[in-house]
């Protein structure tokens, strides 16, 4: 038959009308074009026509809601594309002028002492009121630290630029002896 080969609804609908076709003629029809447009929602809702073979009308629920569907995934879609074009915004280094820049750096004092922090060495200053006890023991102190051998003993390294010729006992021995 001819409605076999109809592949959209508006050709479906108009043949019918013109042909004065019952709904019983057009009904596999109907189904067919609804199971192949939208199977996933007639998984999902199997709706049935409420006037007895009306399968038009149920083709236009299946088309509204699938229509409904595809606007919230276009919605989705725009959000999560706005959302990585916001992180690709956020990310972008943004240039800016001299004066700027100089309005973000930390200023200095007015004093005109800088902006390096203040010495920490305060703490090492002499006591002003020693004993000459006190002062003789902290002279021993600095002198035996420096007196002291590291541990694992001085080691004495030489620079090879240092050294003019073999030293005088490898030359004065004899070939031969080890």
């Amino acid at each position: 038959m001819v409605l076999a080969a109809i592949k959209s609804a508006q050709k479906l609908r108009d043949i019918a009308k013109a042909d004065d076709l019952t709904f019983e003629e057009t009904a596999p029809h109907w189904l067919r074009l609804i199971n192949r447009e939208f199977p996933s929602l007639v998984r999902k809702h199997n709706l049935q026509p409420k006037v007895k073979d009306d399968w038009e009308s149920v083709y236009n629920d299946y088309k509204a809601r699938d229509d409904v569907l595809a606007a919230e995934a276009t919605e989705q879609l725009k959000q999560a594309f706005m959302a990585k074009k916001q992180q690709a915004e956020d990310r972008k280094t943004t240039v800016i002028s001299v004066a700027e820049a100089k309005a973000r750096l930390p200023q200095l004092p007015r004093d005109g002492r800088g902006a390096q922090p203040a010495p920490r060495d305060s703490f090492r200053k002499p006591k002003a009121n020693l004993s000459p006890f006190d002062k003789a023991r902290k002279e021993a102190k600095k002198e035996s630290s420096l007196r002291k051998a590291p541990p694992g003993g001085f080691k004495t390294t030489t620079n090879t630029s240092q050294l003019r010729s073999a030293p005088q006992t490898m030359l004065d021995r004899k070939p031969g002896r080890t």
